[in-house]
Order: C-alpha cells, then sequence, then structure tokens
C-alpha cells in the first residue's frame, strides 16, 4: 500500500488460525523419476485482516477464503 503520510503500524505477532486442504494430482507411472504435476488448494482463515488508514478506517481486507492451483514437475532420485 501506498499514500501520502500513512500511519506507521506497531508491530505485532499473529497466529492465524484456519483450515487448508488440497489434492495433487501425478500424471505417469509410479516408478517415473520425473512426472508432471497439477494441483489444487484452499485455504480458509475465520478472522481476515484489515487494511486500515486513518482518519478513513478500514479501507481493504484480506479474503477468508483462498484458493490457488499448482503445475509443475516432480523429480525423485
Amino acid at each position: 500500500a501506498q499514500g501520502l503520510s500513512p500511519v506507521v503500524a506497531k508491530e505485532a505477532t499473529r497466529v492465524d488460525l484456519g483450515m487448508r486442504g488440497g489434492i495433487v494430482l501425478r500424471v505417469g507411472p509410479r516408478d517415473a523419476r520425473v512426472a508432471p504435476i497439477a494441483g489444487l488448494h484452499a485455504a480458509y482463515f475465520p478472522r481476515p485482516y484489515d487494511l486500515a488508514l486513518l482518519p478513513a478506517g478500514v479501507v481493504g481486507r484480506t479474503p477468508s477464503l483462498r484458493l490457488g492451483a499448482t503445475a509443475g514437475v516432480a523429480a525423485s532420485f
């Protein structure tokens, strides 16, 4: 975030409690040393972060549900 004269926040530590689940598909024979992979995952955080600025207040919020995808190559030696 960028703005004119932003308020500097205090340092803080937070533990995010939530759930994450996913699935990865590996294509090819089981004994293959190199194989393409594809995956989907979702993460849920019940208490999202707020982005707040003075004097406007809350101007944004991180999502509670995050979805993602993975693609690549798996190698085993």
